[in-house]
């Protein structure tokens, strides 16, 4: 995997508030690989990159969400 995937995917969990254990909860991983992909010494398999772009684009949009108002949303 490349640095700047592992450096996304480590970015991507820590603005979520994730540990890695949480995070390898919800990727249904052990916590070992979600370090290892963070540090990129393992490759992300398939399922495993649908996961992840999908749960990246929940975090967009609660990002968006975030930056309005309380008053914006309801």
């Amino acid at each position: 995997m490349s640095e700047f995937t592992a450096k996304k995917l480590k970015e991507a969990r820590v603005r979520a508030g994730l540990s890695q254990d949480e995070a390898a909860n919800l990727m249904n991983v052990a916590k070992r690989a979600i370090s290892e992909m963070e540090v990129g010494k393992r490759s992300i398999s398939a399922d495993e990159q649908r996961l992840t772009a999908k749960y990246s684009s929940f975090l967009k949009l609660l990002k968006k969400l975030s930056d309005r108002e309380v008053e914006d949303v309801y």
